[in-house]
């Protein structure tokens, strides 16, 4: 065989071996190195190509080329075997073989001549790197590579042997190369063509030795993890890890711990083969919602959760919290992995808790019938529909003794209504005369307590009717009149030890407080015979015109001394009350500022919220005041009704979103030329909106601005807010706008509220020319409204954009950093809080102590604007700041009220003593920021 057919033939094969190492790492798993063992491959088999004669051109290019791509091949099937076998080597190993096998390679090709010199120097680098190559595979030979790594150094030192020979042959003198390929280079093309094959065949090899290794260790540790999943499940000290299969409807458990004897008496291989023994147990009411569940989970194969019921044959009940994963088997069938925990004391714990607290609703209700109840008859159906429905009992009724000391059914409820008249027969009867449950609490005025109603003696005279109607505990209790006992309460519940220590109290309690109104009752009697007596003798009394002329003009002259006290009174306590709290609020506002801990900025928060809780309360005080006074006045200005709603919606998104409630609004729409006062009218829309996110619990809240009628002078607008409630009682919705009353006062007291902002947006919408009212039914959801008819400008006018105040602070500090400002504020705390809050905002602040110092201090110059209390010792904010004008023009010095006096009255005397804007505290920071904006800098100078 000829050179030229044996260097094709090595191409070709060294070709198909790189072909066979790629197919290798994009059909199957390899590891790291296996992409540098394909290349080198690759770069083998072109080196080979390239030394066919005639492929390229013979100079000293092609000469370099092809021999530096031999030795890349060499090169990359280290490189691979050391990432293989989890070796980190730079990239330096490639540049120092490069720089030493390119130098002195590149200077030998120089001379075509000196083709002994490059075999040499070829064979001598690549021996050292297959020697190399070796080296690694066996140093410390990794149990994976089985007897392929010797089988590979074998190749590469049969190869490393050939090479040395070739290298020593070539050190004789041959004058061609030809000359060598007829003696010795036949054997090194032959011996490089079979080892090039057999290094790809092993390498395949030990790449899939590794494979099957990593199998076996997986396979190994998955029998592991397995055994121990089992001991974990047999070790859970309530409950049961399992594998569960529904084939074709078959229901089996592949695998089940030791856990489920504990929990239902039921071993392992009870349920193996067949799960129906277990589902057998599962509660009947319970069976379609978990066959719905369970296809569910199959046909969407996601995560079954649920807690179910189970009735053991000992008549004991199992809750099992269930949780498992599904898979699909190739066959179809799906399997869950899952875990089912033993929660019957949690179930329990928590249906003690849920009973309890029925039982407090129970109290609460019946205390407020108590309250409101006017009849002996009323009192006991109101207390017995409050024991069924708020504590979930059975059945209750009330028995009263009659002159003969027989019982008679006064009030029921629940069900069978039939069954307290029966018992009430059968306790006559002669065979159990005496002996019936309420008679003897009525003989022994002791309560009497059947945890277990049909094995209790006490109550075998009823056993036989109660069993028929599946009552299982019972108490009846004593009820006095005047000390007395007249009448028995009797309850049924329909669970076995329903009346734990603490309910036995609670109904106790429950039982005095019935006493203690029927003694009401009878005082109520003996007040109302007093009281008719009384008016009979008024009737007697006959008085002149003239004493009852000066009653009235006396009772006249009262009223009014006590409307200008009361409206001094709450003016007085305005200022006292917002004294301190702007203190707080304004202290809380620089205190968030600093670096705090969560704990601390929680607790800041909660003291924010309580400063402005009590000063929404004070607001809503002195406006209901206002309002009553006749000393409510509207502003007539332009508004967008759609901005008004919006910045409701705004208020409330985070309200809404913490109590999970949908909250949108649908608003008409509306004429651009409208007049009004939007601070009331937005008020009013809040008040509505905050009652109906408060008595909320789900569902949606929805806002609506409607047009009703509209002509060239006025608009009348309707107002809703709707929501999906709990609804309000028919009997409280005609006291619903009155002050301080509440649909619900138990329910209020727990959500919050003083019971008068529907009061005050109903005389909200009287002044606005409108009506306001409500119409809700019982788990049906409310919708509150009113009506304003505003009045249309007969210019083109719109709503004016203002400032927005979030931007203020740093408008402040940016364009107005050292302006000087004078505080006039006698009080230090509040003193402290001003000056704090505007130093914030970059700029210089003076405070003055009284008004006389204010007066110095403001005609000595430098300041660009005065902040002004009312009330100051030596001399007021008013008669200071009258002092100021007859130097100082607004222009001039621009001077704000901020004062603790939060009247109309207020305001207008100090615009009469030239003040040119006022403030109410507590001071709102970004408001005063914005207000101070509006006055250092006016886009156009405030009025």
């Amino acid at each position: 065989m000829d050179a030229t057919t044996l260097l094709i033939t090595n191409a070709l094969l060294s070709s198909a071996a790189a072909v066979v190492m790629a197919v290798v790492l994009c059909t199957r798993k390899t590891y790291p190195g296996f992409g540098f063992w394909t290349g080198g491959i690759a770069c083998l088999a072109l080196g080979a190509a390239l030394l066919v004669p005639g492929v390229l051109p013979a100079t000293w290019a092609t000469r370099v080329g092809r021999n530096a791509v031999l030795m890349a091949g060499h090169l990359m099937l280290l490189r691979g075997m050391l990432r293989f076998r989890g070796w980190r080597v730079g990239p330096a190993l490639e540049a120092t073989v490069a720089l030493l096998f390119l130098l002195p390679f590149g200077y030998l090709s120089l001379d075509a001549g000196q083709l002994a010199a490059r075999i040499v120097c070829y064979c001598l680098f690549s021996a050292a790197i297959n020697s190399a190559t070796v080296a690694v595979t066996l140093w410390r030979r990794p149990p994976y590579f089985g007897s392929n790594d010797r089988l590979l150094a074998l190749w590469l030192l049969l190869f490393v042997l050939i090479t040395l020979v070739r290298a020593a042959q070539e050190l004789a003198d041959v004058s061609t190369a030809f000359e060598t390929l007829k003696s010795f280079g036949s054997v090194y093309a032959l011996a490089q063509i079979l080892s090039v094959q057999l290094v790809t065949l092993t390498l395949v090899s030990i790449n899939s030795q590794r494979i099957e290794a990593d199998h076996r260790a997986g396979a190994a540790d998955l029998q592991q993890r397995e055994q121990q999943l089992r001991l974990m499940g047999d070790n859970l000290p309530a409950g049961f890890l399992y594998r569960y299969t529904l084939a074709d409807g078959h229901r089996r458990f592949d695998h089940v711990s030791s856990g489920i004897q504990r929990t239902f008496g039921l071993s392992p291989a009870d349920v193996m083969r067949d799960a129906s023994p277990l589902f057998a147990m599962l509660a009947p009411e319970m069976q379609p919602r978990y066959a719905e569940e369970e296809a569910r989970s199959a046909a969407q194969l996601t995560d079954f959760h649920a807690t179910q019921r189970f009735k053991l044959p000992d008549g004991s009940v199992r809750w099992l919290d269930v949780r498992s994963h599904p898979q699909r088997r190739p066959d179809g069938a799906v399997f869950w992995d899952g875990v089912a925990l033993d929660v019957t004391d949690t179930m329990a714990a928590r249906a003690k808790v849920v009973r309890q607290a029925g039982f407090y609703r129970c109290l609460s209700q019946c205390n407020a019938a108590v309250a409101r109840s006017d009849s002996q008859a009323a009192l006991f159906a109101a207390v017995c529909d409050a024991i069924v429905e708020a504590a979930g009992m059975r059945l209750a009724w009330v028995s009263l003794a009659d002159a003969d000391g027989r019982l008679q059914l006064q009030a029921q409820a629940g069900e069978p209504a039939d069954l307290p008249q029966r018992l009430l027969a059968a306790g006559t009867s002669t065979l159990t005369a005496g002996q019936a449950p309420d008679e003897q609490a009525l003989r022994s005025g002791e309560p009497l307590w059947c945890q277990q109603l049909p094995a209790d003696a006490p109550a075998q005279a009823w056993q036989g009717a109660a069993r028929q109607a599946e009552l299982q505990a019972l108490a009846t209790l004593p009820v006095r009149r005047g000390g007395r006992v007249v009448a028995a309460l009797t309850i049924c519940a329909g669970d076995t030890q329903a009346f734990d220590p603490e309910t036995q109290h609670l109904l106790v309690d429950l039982a005095a407080n019935v006493s203690f109104a029927l003694d009401n009752f009878d005082r109520e009697a003996d007040r109302r015979q007093a009281q008719q007596a009384l008016d009979a003798h008024r009737q007697q009394l006959e008085e002149t015109v003239e004493r009852r002329t000066a009653q009235l003009a006396e009772a006249r002259q009262r009223a009014e001394a006590a409307s200008l006290a009361k409206t001094a009174f709450l003016a007085n306590m305005s200022h006292e009350i917002r004294t301190p709290l702007n203190a707080m609020i304004g202290m809380a506002h620089l205190i968030r500022r600093e670096d705090l801990s969560p704990r601390q900025a929680d607790r800041l928060l909660k003291l924010e919220v309580a400063a402005r809780h009590l000063l929404e309360v004070l607001n809503a005080v002195l406006d209901l005041s206002k309002i009553e006074a006749g000393k409510m006045t509207l502003e007539a200005v332009p508004l967008r009704v759609e901005a008004m709603v919006s910045n409701v919606l705004s208020m409330l998104g985070e309200r809404a979103d913490a109590r999970q409630l949908r909250l949108h609004s649908e608003v008409e729409h509306m004429p651009r030329d409208l007049l009004g006062d939007p601070t009331r009218l937005q008020q009013a829309l809040l008040n509505y909106a905050n009652n109906a996110i408060k008595f909320t619990d789900r569902g949606s809240v929805t806002l609506r601005a409607r047009l009703l009628e509209k002509d060239s002078r006025s608009a009348l607008l309707r107002f809703e807010v709707e929501d999906s409630g709990t609804g309000i009682d028919p009997e409280a919705m005609p006291r619903l706008f009155e002050p301080f009353e509440q649909a619900d006062r138990a329910r209020t007291r727990r959500a919050g509220g003083t019971g008068l902002g529907l009061a005050i947006t109903r005389r909200l919408a009287t002044l606005m020319g409108g009506e306001a009212g409500a119409t809700s039914r019982p788990g049906g959801g409310s919708t509150f409204w009113f009506t304003a008819r505003l009045q249309r400008s007969a210019a083109d006018v719109d709503a004016a954009a203002p400032r927005p105040e979030g931007d203020a602070e740093e408008a402040l500090r940016r364009r107005h950093a050292g302006t000087r400002v004078l505080v006039a504020e006698d009080n230090p705390v509040n003193a402290e809080v001003a000056q704090a809050i505007l130093e914030e905002a970059g700029l210089l602040v003076d405070v003055a102590t009284n008004g006389d110092m204010a007066v110095a201090m403001a005609l000595q110059g430098g300041y660009r604007l005065v902040l002004m209390d009312m009330q100051m010792p030596v001399l007021d904010g008013l008669d200071a700041c009258r002092a100021i004008r007859r130097q100082l023009p607004s222009a001039t010095l621009p001077v704000i009220a901020m004062t603790a006096n939060a009247f109309a009255e207020d305001r207008a005397q100090c615009q009469a003593a030239g003040m040119d804007d006022f403030i109410s505290k507590p001071v709102d920071p970004p408001a005063l920021y914005g207000l101070l904006l509006r006055w250092l800098e006016p886009v156009n100078p405030p009025a």
